[in-house]
This record gives C-alpha cells, sequence and structure tokens, in this order.
C-alpha cells in the first residue's frame, strides 16, 4: 500500500513497560503529552502502482506547448476514454494548453475549460490547412476552396428504339479522382433489362470534377435519373 504524505506517524513511548508503539493516523494531529510526531515517506511498487500521466507542475504552466484542434469538432471529455462524459466541445483552429497525455489521449485546457480529447485529432501547426474553419466557398492559402462537383465529361445517351418508355434510376461510386468505380440498378420502371445496362454504361464513362472539402478532394456516391 502507498502512504501519502498526509499520513503521519506518531510514536507513543510508555517508560514504565520501555515499549514503544508505532501508530498511523490520517488527517488530523492527537494531541497527547506522551507522544513525538514526525512525517514518514511514501512509496509505492508492484499492482499498486498508478499508471504513468505526464503532467506538468503548476508553476510550468505558462510554459505549456499549444496545440490546435484540426477537426471541425472535438469533444473533451471528462476522463481519458471514448466512454467518459463529454464536459465541452471545441472548435476547428481552437489553441488549446496540452497537459498530460496518456495511451492516445491528451489532457488540455481551453480557458477555463479542461478535459481530455483524443491526442490524433490535435495539430501542432499553425499554418496547417485543417486548423483554418471549414467555410463554404472560402478560399485558403495553398489550397482550392469547398465546392460541389461537376462533371468533366457528361454521359453519352444512347437512344433506344423498341419503344419502351420509363425512368431508370442508376448510383454510382465515384472516387477522389473523379472515375466512377462501380454502378448499380436502384430501379428500372422500363421493364426491359437492357435498358438498365445502357444507363450504367452511359454512367460508367462519365467523368467528375469531384468535390473539394477542407482542402481535398473526396469520392461520393452519384445518382444517376435517365429517362428512356
Amino acid at each position: 500500500m502507498c502512504v501519502s504524505d498526509g499520513v503521519m506517524g506518531l510514536l507513543v513511548f510508555r517508560p514504565r513497560s520501555k515499549a514503544a508503539v508505532f501508530l498511523l493516523s490520517y488527517g488530523s494531529w492527537l494531541v497527547l503529552s506522551t507522544l513525538v510526531a514526525f512525517s514518514i515517506g511514501c512509496s509505492s511498487s508492484g499492482d499498486d502502482a498508478a499508471p504513468a500521466i505526464s503532467r506538468p507542475a503548476e508553476r510550468d504552466r505558462s510554459e505549456l506547448r499549444t496545440m490546435f484542434v484540426a477537426v471541425d469538432t472535438l469533444n473533451m471529455r471528462v476522463s481519458p476514454s471514448g466512454d467518459g462524459r463529454i464536459v465541452s466541445r471545441l472548435q476547428r483552429g481552437t489553441a488549446v494548453a496540452v497537459l498530460a497525455s496518456i495511451d492516445g489521449w491528451t489532457e488540455v485546457q481551453s480557458g477555463s475549460e479542461r478535459g481530455w480529447v483524443a491526442t490524433r485529432y490535435l495539430t501542432a501547426k499553425t499554418d496547417d490547412p485543417l486548423v483554418a474553419p471549414s467555410r463554404p466557398g472560402a478560399a485558403r492559402k495553398n489550397c482550392p476552396a469547398d465546392r460541389s462537383f461537376t462533371f468533366s465529361k457528361t454521359p453519352r445517351l444512347v437512344f433506344s428504339q423498341d419503344g419502351a418508355h420509363g425512368l431508370v434510376v442508376i448510383e454510382a461510386n465515384v472516387n477522389a479522382s473523379g472515375a466512377v468505380t462501380s454502378t448499380k440498378v436502384v430501379s428500372n420502371e422500363t421493364g426491359r433489362k437492357e435498358l438498365a445496362l445502357a444507363a450504367q454504361k452511359e454512367l460508367g464513362e462519365a467523368l467528375f470534377v469531384p468535390p473539394v472539402r477542407n482542402c481535398r478532394p473526396i469520392a461520393f456516391i452519384y445518382t444517376y435519373k435517365r429517362v428512356f
């Protein structure tokens, strides 16, 4: 068992029996005329040792390392765990002082708020594009503004000669380069399988300029509605 600095050792000397009794007291001192009080040290080992958390001394708080939130919203929790109660939500670009770190979690302070956040969502770079607030249409240094997708090559329509009519809906997965990687038929009102295949072929040959979010092109899903 680890004995903290608040534990006092009490040595009681009994002259007649020439015996000494050593007592431990937590909290208040015992005031007796026949005892001598002194403080004792403390050590811990084995299973009693608590997990090591690197935390600066209070007097060094003015020299703490500063980091920045690199996601739109970062949950600050009461403990270093995904199950910990959320005490605050920090916005992208918020500067925080690092107080401690353990197992992928960092204890931070922002103003009067203090808690634990996932370390992977912090960055030390003030010029990191991820630090800049995400504002639709706002251009940031060395990166394009957020935008929606556009076609760089529109679907080439194939016309049916058999008289079948109706709506065919195709869903396509488009990668971050703007190429269609897969398609599937969502619905086919024409009743003709070959018309659904024709719509898939039209969309599969199309090319896109992908949308941009936070300076990066992203993959997306496109829904193609083809009327025959």
